[in-house]
């Protein structure tokens, strides 16, 4: 392995550290009253190191939301078969969702609770909201997909319906959260796919 290989593995495992660290910090105290020199004590590294890899702690945040969103993808779409229709694979990845985090919690709460936008600058502030817009974009994908294929009722709008279901993973996940109760995701996907999305099928009329 070549030294240049070899610094690019070690910066991204530095990296990862203080993301996963950062993750932990924000889940508990939020953005605002997370300070750098806890991550790095959380992280045993360096203050100095920390601000090598990441210039603010808006980078660190924004990064932290990368790295969840990148995480929950890469979960689902283990479970997302390419001959599932875009109805199955909505519910499919709705149920991936809900089990992914329940059982990483503190990544739910940054990933949420994602209010502490407002907190980052101007330019921050757009990526997390151009982020934040693609996840609605991809699932409003599959509701134009599944409309497409008849799969579900023909005046349903795309983009309500992911919005609405989006609505309703975070609501119930935070309840539980909330409540400090364990998350039962099959529970909860039951009652989102029987009072929800079945309702959406098309009779084929």
């Amino acid at each position: 392995m070549s030294a240049r290989k070899k610094s690019k593995i070690d910066k991204a495992k530095q990296q990862q550290k203080i993301i996963h660290s950062a993750i932990k910090i924000f889940s508990k105290k939020g953005y605002t009253k997370t300070t750098i020199e806890e991550i790095a004590k959380n992280a045993k590294i360096a203050k100095g190191l920390v601000y090598y890899y990441f210039k603010t702690k808006e980078e660190i945040y924004l990064e932290s939301l990368n790295s969840i969103r990148s995480q929950m993808k890469a979960y689902v779409d283990k479970y997302t078969e390419k001959e599932q229709n875009a109805f199955e694979k909505i519910r499919v990845r709705t149920k991936k969702i809900l089990e992914f985090f329940s059982n990483k919690q503190d990544l739910f709460i940054v990933f949420a609770y994602q209010d502490q936008v407002k907190k980052l600058s101007e330019k921050q502030k757009k990526k997390a909201i151009e982020n934040f817009f693609k996840q609605i974009s991809e699932l409003t994908d599959y509701f134009k997909i599944a409309k497409e294929e008849k799969l579900i009722i023909s005046n349903a709008d795309p983009e309500s319906l992911s919005l609405m279901l989006f609505a309703q993973v975070n609501i119930f996940m935070s309840y539980a959260i909330l409540k400090k109760q364990k998350m039962d995701p099959e529970k909860i996907f039951k009652q989102i796919d029987k009072y929800f999305l079945q309702s959406l099928k098309s009779t084929g009329k």
